[in-house]
């Protein structure tokens, strides 16, 4: 499954583990362009934030974010963490998926002039039959 934010300048794509247990959510960043990291170093901006709901797994033990890149960027006088290019975000459950996962993507894409508006992506993934 893929779908698009930012105007397209973000690919956003939900990858099943072979293990049953995780989720790998792998976005791709447009060269020029970035997304804050789910922490990011002041409050006005918007974090990457990954929400999983309606498996019949448990809700993830693990939600792990890639170490962001700290850069001092033109518009901002303080350093930003920031994720870039090649993105992804993984989701591990306690027990096999055995049903449909809805998650929902929470970010704001950016460059080093324009700010976009916040999205918030709904991804929903069904697990292949175990083979």
């Amino acid at each position: 499954m893929m779908q698009f934010a930012g105007n397209g300048v973000v690919t956003v794509r939900l990858v099943p583990g072979s293990d049953r247990k995780s989720l790998f959510i792998r976005l791709q960043v447009a060269n020029g362009w970035h997304v804050n990291s789910h922490a990011p170093l002041e409050d006005y901006l918007v974090a990457t934030k990954l929400d999983i709901a309606g498996s019949k797994a448990a809700n993830p033990a693990t939600v792990s974010y890639p170490e962001p890149e700290t850069k001092k960027l033109a518009f901002n006088e303080k350093p930003m963490a920031l994720l870039e290019n090649q993105v992804e975000i993984t989701a591990r459950f306690d027990e096999a998926i055995t049903g449909p996962v809805e998650a929902q993507l929470q970010i704001q894409a950016c460059s080093e002039e324009i700010c976009l508006l916040p999205e918030t992506l709904k991804l929903r993934f069904a697990m292949p039959p175990a083979s």
